[in-house]
């Protein structure tokens, strides 16, 4: 049963087989940790021995207790990299969905008012643009207006 908690037998295992697994070490722990601790109070004398075939000592079932405890630190540890794992993976999947989502969106952009001509060509840039409120179109533009001619102003005086 200890082989399997080993890792190149662990990672074969499936989840419903790990389970079953760390609930069968995790008891087989936690009953040398119960004979440990009754051997203890054996030895201290608060309590009367539990049977007359365990040892005197403590040493054997805290050794056994240790390599149970070994064993689902193990266990543990795998299930928790395929925990990981698979919360991992969900959070790639949504972001890709989410970014999929996003390029499949169309962008909208202010109206430009009327032009000369068709003009060259609009690429689409892989940048997103701000959009502007149709409302603030025009002051955007006479914003930019004013700036100019203040800048022409200075032009000329020099």
């Amino acid at each position: 049963m200890l082989k399997a908690t080993r890792q190149p037998q662990i990672a074969g295992l499936s989840g419903e087989e790990l389970g079953a697994l760390v609930g069968r070490v995790r008891g087989f722990r936690e009953k040398e940790r119960t004979l440990t601790r009754e051997i203890r109070r054996a030895i201290s004398g608060r309590k009367t021995e539990r049977g007359s075939s365990f040892p005197g000592n403590v040493e054997q079932p805290s050794h056994r207790k240790q390599i149970f405890a070994a064993a689902l630190k193990r266990l543990n540890a795998e299930a928790e990299r395929r925990r990981a794992d698979a919360a991992r993976e969900a959070a790639t999947s949504a972001l890709r969905q989410a970014l999929k989502r996003k390029n499949a969106a169309q962008r909208s952009f202010p109206d430009p008012g009327r032009t000369a001509h068709r003009g060259m060509a609009n690429l689409q840039s892989g940048r997103r643009h701000a959009v502007l409120d149709r409302a603030d179109v025009g002051r955007a533009v006479h914003t930019t207006k004013v700036a100019q001619a203040k800048r022409d102003a200075r032009a000329t005086q020099e």
